[in-house]
């Protein structure tokens, strides 16, 4: 540390601790490097150097000397400190002995502003939600870098966020809800004190200090926490001399003051939440500061800068919604050993972290089963549900599981693209899930609820941004709604279908028997066609060969996947219905008519002429795709070994739905199935993880990995001309 920058933090220092302008001055005709007048007849001298040697130790001894008998002789009191930033070890004993406190530039600062203590004691509390999810402790898996964007596309990461902090610059980190706001905050906390500045970084969870209305309660409060009071009153003067970074975690996660639960007042509520955070910032001007919280929380930029009281020229930081494959591995790497995640897992951080809690033959279960991917959404959706209600207690974990099912569920009534969420509906939600309106802190859990994000700048409304947890949130609502038999649900106009996660959801909850069906035509009746098609559409799907509709009759609605592939299906009546995507596969109809549909794309059949005379009512069909049908393969120039291959790749890759029983495999191929090319394909695509063989409801399933998609497609493609170790085996059978 330059002498110039070590006299000047000792004498911050001093005049934070007594409370008084520390200078330079002349005493006696001696220039002495700090002189801090508590009181006329008490003083404080300080001389700061570089140099930890007993000679320069007995020449200030000298100047000191000089300097208290002039102060006695006025009747002023005098305490003398040595400051170095050298070792003191062979100094104390010297400086004891004259009644001189002798500190290194670190000790000193421990001494009097708890320094050292700070840094130890906050290490070990958490930092916001960077937590061990079994224990609630700090995370101690390794930190893996990730890249924050400003709006320019600028990338910083967490080193050059520290350096903007420490150079006093005001930083915002926004992110949706587990993307890892709170580790990067941490992160900071950990390159900040390596910096030479003697004044520690504050790093406060303001989750624990919901309420306050002055910065100095707020710092008295985090300090108790963490066993520090003691040095509350001289760090609240240090902070306000604008002397340390303050880092703070969740902007979001303060408590809210009294609400009737008017939408108007919503601004007015964040903003009064917000003032203990304005007030701190307001009070320690010239600080760097790092502040965390979910973008969607405020309606516009402008109302966040006003509320938190932020400066112009604030930087703006964006954190990544999920890892990148790279990031996903080496976090899943370095937090269990495992060298691959499942396929189908979002990269969210806070997912990954779960994954990696779970036991690992828990990960091989999941990942092997035909329902783990559902398995997984569920597990995660009730761990987030927790962690949020830790957040606001006042919120059962229960309640809020209901709240976002009840949203996900209300956006079916609007067309796809126009179903934003009012603060009335979200309301709505509320009390349907809990039986009372917001008040206090619901209030302001309702305006930071996971998966959900601001529409635009100026408005109110809230949308869901992950469209992969909405369509799995739909259809856990959907499942609940046919257990229940919900007749007001059968009564609904639900406009918007299940997307292919959410009819995985259904079907993986097992609410497709005749109860399902029965369901289906009450909700016909009544008038929620869509739903109606969603339990159809989920049907087909199923590995069973028979698919009853026991009469189902639907007029009106949207089908995302329609497929009768390999399955016999009757007593089904559809009528003005448009289907996405449809797919005739070896599929048989009894008493099956489709008047007055759409389908987009015809998977199976390469023209109208093959539509089957089930789809001849005014049908109309806008792209026909002539698969490789399993019936079809028999006509290949192939040997029937390889013919067996390219039906196992089509049913397990290229089919649509999750695994495949095992007696399914052969269904359709008896005419050139055999046997030991069947047994030799299987074991290779188990040998090499392309397909993990698990437990089903019916018998022995098999579950395709989807990354292994594309090198079976190619295989399919080139056939004889393939070169692929799956094919050439075949070649000696």
């Amino acid at each position: 540390m330059d002498w110039r920058v070590l006299e000047a933090e000792a004498r911050k220092v001093a005049a934070s601790v007594w409370a008084a302008p520390c200078t330079a001055e002349l005493v006696n005709g001696v220039r002495c490097d700090g002189v801090i007048k508590v009181r006329p007849d008490y003083w404080i001298l300080i001389e700061v150097s570089k140099s930890d040697t007993l000679d320069k130790l007995r020449e200030d001894v000298t100047k000191f000397g000089a300097m208290r008998l002039s102060l006695m002789a006025r009747q002023i009191y005098s305490e003398c400190y040595f400051v170095t930033s050298g070792d003191t070890s062979s100094l104390k004993t010297t400086g004891d002995g004259l009644n001189i406190g002798v500190y290194s530039i670190a000790d000193f600062a421990s001494k009097f502003l708890g320094s050292s203590q700070y840094i130890n004691e906050r290490k070990l509390a958490p930092f916001g939600s960077a937590v061990d999810p079994n224990t609630g402790e700090a995370d101690e898996v390794p930190y893996v870098a990730i890249t924050y964007r400003d709006p320019q596309n600028n990338e910083y990461n967490v080193h050059d966020i520290a350096k903007e902090v420490a150079r006093g610059r005001q930083v915002v980190l926004l992110g949706e809800f587990g993307s890892g706001k709170s580790r990067c905050l941490m992160e900071a906390f950990n390159a900040l004190i390596k910096f030479e500045s003697v004044f520690t970084p504050f790093a406060i969870n303001l989750r624990d200090h919901w309420g306050f209305r002055r910065f100095n309660t707020l710092i008295v409060d985090h300090l108790s926490r963490i066993g520090l009071s003691s040095f509350a009153d001289v760090l609240i003067r240090s902070v306000k001399r604008g002397q340390h970074a303050l880092l703070l975690d969740g902007f979001d996660e303060i408590g809210s003051q009294s609400w009737s639960g008017a939408t108007e007042r919503l601004a007015e509520v964040r903003r009064a939440s917000s003032e203990a955070v304005r007030d701190l910032l307001s009070n320690s001007k010239g600080s760097g500061v790092l502040i965390t919280g979910r973008e969607h929380y405020f309606d516009t930029y402008e109302e966040m800068a006003e509320s938190l009281g932020l400066s112009e020229g604030f930087l703006l930081l964006q954190c990544p919604a999920e890892f990148s494959d790279a990031e996903a591995a080496a976090y899943i790497s370095l937090a269990t050993g495992r060298s691959n995640v499942p396929d189908w897992m979002p990269k969210k951080p806070l997912i990954c972290q779960l994954l990696a809690r779970l036991d690992p033959a828990e990960i091989d279960r999941i990942q092997s089963s035909a329902k783990g991917e559902v398995e997984f959404f569920e597990q995660v959706f009730d761990a987030v549900c927790v962690r949020e209600t830790k957040i606001h207690a006042t919120v059962q974990t229960g309640t809020l599981r209901e709240v976002l099912l009840n949203l996900a569920q209300s956006t079916r009534e609007k067309p796809d693209g126009k179903d934003d969420l009012s603060p009335e509906t979200v309301n709505e939600a509320f009390y349907k899930a809990a039986g009372y309106a917001p008040l206090d802190e619901a209030a302001i859990l309702l305006q930071r609820l996971p998966y959900l994000g601001r529409v635009g700048a100026g408005s109110p409304d809230r949308r869901f941004i992950d469209q992969y947890a909405k369509d799995g949130l739909r259809g856990l609502a959907t499942a609940g709604a046919i257990l229940a038999y919900d007749a007001e649900v059968a009564a609904k106009k639900w406009v918007q279908p299940l997307k292919s996660f959410g009819v995985e959801v259904l079907a993986a909850k097992g609410h497709t028997s005749g109860q399902a069906v029965q369901y289906a035509k009450n909700c016909s009746k009544n008038g929620n066609q869509q739903l109606a098609c969603d339990i159809v559409a989920t049907i087909s799907l199923l590995e069973s060969g028979d698919h009853n509709y026991n009469g189902l009759m639907i007029t009106g609605g949207d089908i995302e996947l329609l497929s009768f592939s390999g399955s016999t299906s009757s007593n089904l009546n559809v009528s003005n219905v448009y289907v996405r995507r449809l797919v005739i596969d070896d599929s048989k109809f009894e008493s099956v008519g489709f008047g007055n549909c759409i389908f987009a794309m015809v998977e199976g059949i390469g023209s109208l002429n093959a539509f089957p005379d089930v789809f001849a009512d005014n049908c109309v069909a806008e792209k026909f795709e002539p698969a490789l049908t399993v019936s079809r393969i028999s006509e290949l120039n192939l040997s029937d070994a390889h013919k067996t291959l390219m039906a196992l790749l089509k049913k397990l890759f290229f089919q649509p739905g999750g695994g495949r029983q095992e007696d399914a495999l052969l269904r359709g191929t008896e005419g050139y199935w055999d046997a030991k090319a069947a047994e030799a394909t299987l074991r290779y695509l188990e040998t090499h993880q392309m397909v993990l063989k698990t437990r089903g409801d019916h018998g022995t399933l098999y579950v395709p990995q989807r990354r292994f998609t594309r090198r079976m497609q190619d295989v399919s493609d080139q056939r004889s001309a393939s070169s692929d170790e799956i094919w050439t085996q075949l070649n000696s059978l």
